[in-house]
């Protein structure tokens, strides 16, 4: 399959028409507002072939696809993923607002950190990955955005570019 699923109509339609119109797959389960859910990615990973773990993910191929990183100071303590919560949540919430905004009513889009994207380079193929001796984490957040307004995505050369178009781009 070499369409992206670029509204939340097409992509509900397309789940559906995969499990003969099954009356439990509702709006409510596919999408919060313009989020996909997690049900609705296990739904579309279903009905998509299997793919290795460095290949990437499905919702690579049926939408627009890039990722952020943050280097976070190693600490072994407890308590370290609520500073480190702490720390990612007030630029996730940046990330969230230019989303909806750039999606509207029709498209929806996908941040996750744990389900993993393509990787350039291939370096990180996880969420989070320790660097020894250098004394940071790495946490990746990747974003798949499902609508036409995220076809710049398409000229962006590497995840740097990629993820510039898309959320410092004015609109």
């Amino acid at each position: 399959m070499n369409t992206k699923l670029l509204s939340k109509e097409v992509i509900k339609g397309f789940i559906l028409d995969g499990f003969n119109n099954d009356k439990r797959i509702t709006d409510d389960l596919l999408f919060k507002g313009s989020r996909m859910t997690l049900e609705c990615y296990v739904l579309l990973k279903d009905l998509m072939p299997s793919r290795g773990y460095y290949e990437g993910n499905i919702l690579d191929d049926l939408g627009y696809h890039c990722y952020l990183t943050f280097s976070v100071p190693s600490e072994s303590v407890r308590g370290y993923d609520d500073k480190v919560a702490k720390l990612i949540k007030p630029k996730l919430k940046k990330v969230y607002e230019r989303l909806d905004k750039l999606v509207g009513d029709t498209g929806c889009y996908m941040v996750s950190d744990v389900i993993s994207g393509e990787r350039d380079g291939g370096d990180y193929t996880g969420n989070r990955n320790h660097s020894y001796g250098s004394g940071d984490d790495k946490y990746i957040i990747d974003i798949w955005v499902f609508s036409r307004e995220a076809s710049m995505l398409e000229f962006g050369e590497n995840n740097e570019t990629k993820t510039k178009l898309l959320l410092e781009t004015d609109m």
